[in-house]
């Protein structure tokens, strides 16, 4: 498989992820059965009673394609592909000058964190001022767009949790951020090789995950909680044990969580990825099935998988239907620009 279609696969995975989740966020998976019916399987509208969602059209993304595109834009931009916190900063700036984008979707510390921005306050005292308050910075806000620091790093796991670590520090300057948002982008540069396999991503999400939080500790906020490495391998574990995808989204759901905290959607995202074998589909529809922070939880596993399988793994009908719900996104033209930066 090229890595052009694997750039691809990615970046669409996770707005496919994403829109699948934007229709079931903050519903339990029973509610969710009994609404749909069973598996969410494709786009829906998200009913006027979803709290974030309300008014997206089907095949529409929200905050973790926009700010994964916004993070893609600001290593483009830049003449070495290198990625600063100033960056990143403007990155989230760019996104939040759409201000129905930022009141709706922004959470609690990429909120506080674009309001210092916009006061001019230096990112790296942002982050380091934020992760000073109890709560703040162990969010899934970073995992959730650190796509591209695996992007730009094919079968460099550790440029890509330096990349990663980068991005943390401007919102998510904490341990746990950073060990969960190094475990996705190691796992998206181990997908991008051409031998990569779901057990070779597994153990890059895993070396990730131990690498950010060892760095973390020198870097970050050293902060309580979970380990997320552990989390993963339990989150695979019960994955593997289960016949079918609806056990899969119980066995998760119940003994790892999908919500908002990163020590839980990391860890659920690349179960499912591991319990269907990194197809991209079945990821997403497995994570906007689950329940809780959805959109999040399969924007995520749903990027590692596209970039393992390919944009080819993604169906024509699926991908269609998501670029006419987003016109503004011209998903080939950016992986083309990564595949051409990334030739240099």
């Amino acid at each position: 498989m090229e890595l052009f279609e694997k750039i691809l696969g990615c970046i669409v995975g996770c707005a496919v992820g994403d829109a699948f989740g934007t229709a079931s966020e903050q519903m339990t998976m029973e509610q969710i059965m009994k609404k749909f019916g069973g598996l969410i399987d494709h786009f829906y509208p998200p009913d006027v009673d979803r709290p974030f969602s309300c008014g997206r059209r089907a095949g529409q993304i929200t905050d973790d394609t926009g700010q994964t595109v916004g993070i893609i834009n600001a290593y483009l931009e830049d003449e070495n592909g290198d990625i600063t916190a100033e960056a990143v900063a403007r990155a989230l700036l760019k996104w939040a000058d759409n201000e129905d984008d930022f009141k709706r979707f922004a959470g609690p510390t990429t909120r506080k964190a674009i309001e210092e921005f916009r006061k001019g306050t230096d990112p790296i005292e942002v982050g380091r001022n934020l992760a000073q308050e109890v709560g703040i910075g162990t969010s899934n806000g970073c995992a959730m767009k650190i796509a591209p620091a695996g992007l730009f790093n094919p079968g460099n796991l550790d440029a890509a949790i330096r990349d990663a670590c980068m991005i943390c520090q401007p919102t998510h300057a904490t341990t746990l951020a950073m060990s969960g948002a190094c475990s996705v982008a190691a796992a998206i540069s181990n997908a991008l090789t051409p031998t990569a396999n779901p057990i070779s991503v597994y153990k890059s999400a895993l070396y990730g995950a131990e690498q950010g939080l060892i760095i973390g500790k020198r870097i970050a906020k050293v902060v309580p909680g979970s380990s997320i490495a552990s989390r993963i391998k339990l989150s695979a574990m019960l994955a593997l044990k289960c016949d079918t995808l609806e056990e899969i989204c119980m066995m998760i759901s119940q003994n790892i969580g999908c919500g908002m905290p990163v020590v839980e959607a990391v860890p659920a995202a690349i179960g499912v990825f591991v319990g269907v074998n990194g197809d991209p589909i079945k990821s997403a529809s497995v994570c906007a099935t689950m329940g809780n922070d959805t959109d999040t939880v399969a924007a995520i596993s749903c990027s590692i998988s596209g970039a393992l399988s390919g944009i080819d793994s993604i169906p024509d009908n699926i991908y269609i239907e998501l670029r006419k719900a987003n016109p503004d996104i011209n998903f080939e033209y950016l992986a083309n620009q990564i595949f051409e930066r990334i030739k240099k």
